[in-house]
């Protein structure tokens, strides 16, 4: 039985394509999409991450931002065990308290 990866190109809904890989013995489990495994960043968590940011790096970032930082963070809370956004912030408040100032 041939179990080798064959490359597809899916369509997708917005009408663009990407690499799909599929198993010809239809073993492999199907890939999850970003929006399966990534963690929800909500506005108030978001304002929370970059009022730190900004107290421990000068780093100014605003809202428009929130997806890059959704994006960046998702490795980071996964590695960790965590299973949110609400969760990290905890986490870094437990680790650092008060002392984010430069």
């Amino acid at each position: 039985m041939d179990t080798t990866l064959t490359p597809q190109m899916d369509r997708t809904s917005a009408g663009s394509t990407e690499p799909a890989w599929q198993a010809d013995d239809a073993t492999r489990t199907p890939r999850r999409s970003v929006v399966e495994t990534g963690f929800i960043l909500k506005d108030s968590e978001a304002r929370e991450l970059i009022s730190l940011i900004y107290e421990y790096s000068g780093i100014v970032l605003t809202l428009d931002k929130k997806t890059l930082i959704s994006s960046r963070l998702n490795k980071r809370l996964r590695r960790l065990g965590l299973r949110s956004f609400r969760q990290y912030l905890g986490f870094l408040i437990a680790v650092h308290g008060n002392t984010w100032t430069r």
